[in-house]
Order: structure tokens, then C-alpha cells, then sequence
């Protein structure tokens, strides 16, 4: 009997066997690689959700730098129903290496309408200056308008000093005149402008009312309007018993204005009291011009310096 084909086999088998187990080896390789695969796939899914629990269409991030390309009703839907995170998000997660502080959902509503907090970009942004961009002329345009607003150790000073910026007062006039004309088309365009002209005009008269009254009531009681510096005189005094008293509007003007729009300067204060002395004036000439019969008493001086002062008297029927 020929062993020799024995022989044979076993070589054949052994060479199946090492082929089998290098096959084996390839699909275990190839197992891995899919298992691997898959892990990752599954992983780039969990990141995916996570993404989309906080994506937005609204989300203002989106819409930074590219006015032109959003629509009027995509600016619409911004301005009415603009994208806030839920109480439970975690702003924590968004803390970036400049600031150690976190956003807070509280300050939506303080700083409501304008704020937002963009998940995309992990800061705050103002809807009015992104979607009505304004053409800088001077300065630099900086967080709330170009860029998220991260650093919010001060976040309340800088968002007074948005609120007063120019920029902001323009793209804030450019959100409601859009608004107007969305919700009222047939209105004339030049009817917006002088309703929001007159707008401006009853808000500035408003907070300068105050100011005018302080300061007349220093003159009509001969009160030294100034003292050693323009923060101690009677003036100041004066509106800041107004504020505790509960004058609002004096408050807000105060914590939003400018530093140089606060219309409380010694050089202010002097063009106030010229214009109410003009204004006096003019109001006595009517009325004496009104009035059948009037004389005129005239008296010269000379002060210390030996200027010449020369005071004018008027007597009228006012009937």
C-alpha cells in the first residue's frame, strides 16, 4: 500500500489549514475594521443628535455676515420668534478659553428684545445689528454686531454701551421700519420715516424734561448750579433726587446713555439756560406787543471790573 498519498494529504491539509487560518485571520482583520467602522458611524451619529438638539434655523449665528442673503421672511421670523435656548441648556459647555464665565438665560429677558445667544458661535448677538448691518464711518465694530460677545465679566457694561451706540440706534429704527412695512405695506415709506423721526423727537424731550426742570428751578431760586466740580453742585444733586424719587425715564437715560450724551455738562447746562432765557424773553415781547400801552425803564451801572451794565425795565397792561 502506498503511504505516499497519506503523505500527500497531509500536506494538502496542512496547506488548507494555513490557508484556512490566514482566511480566518483576513475576516477576523476584516470583522474588525467593519466592527471599527461601526463604532465610529455610530459615534458620528450620537454627535450628530447632539448637534441637533441645539440647531435652529433662527439661530442668529447662522445669519452673521450675510445680510444680503437672508430673506425678508427669514428677517420676519427672527425679529418675532427669534431662537432662545431652554431653561435646562448648559451653557457651561460653551465657556471658551477667554472667559471663565458662562452666559445667563436671565439676560434674555433683561436685555429683551434685541439680545440673543447663538449656540453655533457660543456667545451673545444683537438680531437688530446682524440683520440691519450699518455702514461704519468711524470706529471699529466689535462683539454684538460682527463677532459673538463672550467675555461676561462685563457683560452689562458693555451691553449699556451697545444699547447707546449708534449702531444700534440705526439698525434698531431699520428693525421697525421693516417691521412696520411687513405688517402694513400700503404705508408710505415717508410716513414710517416721520413716525420714527417723531419718535426719536418725543423720547429725547422726554428725558430732557427733567434735566430743563432741575436746572431751571437752580435758577429760579438762585442756586448755584455748579459747586467745586460738576458732580457736586446742586444740579446733580437735584437729579439724583429725581431718580430715587421714581423718575424712570431719568434712570434708563442715565444707565443707557453715552458718557458724552448724558446732557448734564457744564457747557450744556449754560446752552439750556440761554435758550430758556431767549425763550422768556421772546414770550414777554409778545405779550407786550399784545398789550394797548407799555413804557420802557432804562438804568446804567458800572460793575467792579468798571464794565459798563445796562438794565432795561418793561411796564405793561396785560389784559
Amino acid at each position: 500500500m502506498d503511504i505516499r498519498k497519506y503523505l500527500k494529504s497531509s500536506k494538502l491539509d496542512t496547506n488548507q489549514n494555513n490557508e484556512t487560518i490566514e482566511e480566518t485571520g483576513e475576516s477576523t482583520s476584516k470583522k474588525q475594521k467593519t466592527l471599527h467602522f461601526a463604532a465610529e458611524s455610530s459615534c458620528d451619529l450620537m454627535n450628530a443628535d447632539a448637534v441637533d438638539e441645539t440647531w435652529s434655523e433662527f439661530d442668529i449665528g447662522h445669519h452673521l455676515g450675510r445680510n444680503t442673503k437672508t430673506g425678508d421672511d427669514m428677517k420676519y421670523n427672527m425679529l418675532t420668534k427669534p431662537f432662545k435656548p431652554q431653561l435646562t441648556y448648559d451653557f457651561k459647555k460653551d465657556i471658551s478659553e477667554i472667559s471663565k464665565r458662562s452666559f445667563r438665560h436671565a439676560w434674555l429677558a433683561q436685555y429683551s428684545p434685541w439680545l440673543a445667544y447663538s449656540p453655533k458661535l457660543k456667545g451673545a448677538l444683537c438680531i437688530y445689528c446682524v440683520l440691519f448691518p450699518q455702514t461704519v464711518h468711524r470706529g471699529i465694530q466689535g462683539a454684538f454686531i460682527t463677532s459673538a460677545f463672550t467675555k461676561y465679566k462685563d457683560f452689562h457694561e458693555a451691553a449699556r454701551k451697545h444699547i447707546s451706540s449708534r449702531w444700534h440706534v440705526d439698525s434698531t429704527s431699520d428693525a421697525e421700519n421693516f417691521m412696520a412695512v411687513i405688517r402694513n405695506p400700503n404705508k408710505e415709506i415717508i410716513c414710517q420715516l416721520d413716525s420714527s423721526i417723531d419718535k426719536q423727537v418725543k423720547e429725547n424731550r422726554e428725558k430732557l424734561f427733567s434735566i430743563v426742570s432741575a436746572l431751571l428751578f437752580c435758577a429760579s431760586n438762585d442756586l448755584a448750579i455748579r459747586g467745586k466740580d460738576d458732580s457736586k453742585g446742586k444740579f446733580q444733586q437735584l437729579l439724583k433726587f429725581r431718580i430715587e424719587a421714581g423718575d424712570i425715564i431719568l434712570k434708563q437715560h442715565f444707565e443707557s446713555c453715552a458718557k458724552n450724551a448724558m446732557y448734564t455738562s457744564h457747557q450744556t447746562q449754560n446752552d439750556l439756560i440761554k435758550i430758556s432765557g431767549e425763550l422768556i424773553r421772546s414770550e414777554l415781547i409778545s405779550d407786550v406787543n399784545k398789550s394797548p400801552g407799555f413804557s420802557i425803564l432804562a438804568d446804567e451801572t458800572t460793575d467792579i471790573s468798571g464794565t459798563e451794565q445796562l438794565s432795561i425795565g418793561v411796564r405793561f397792561v396785560d389784559i
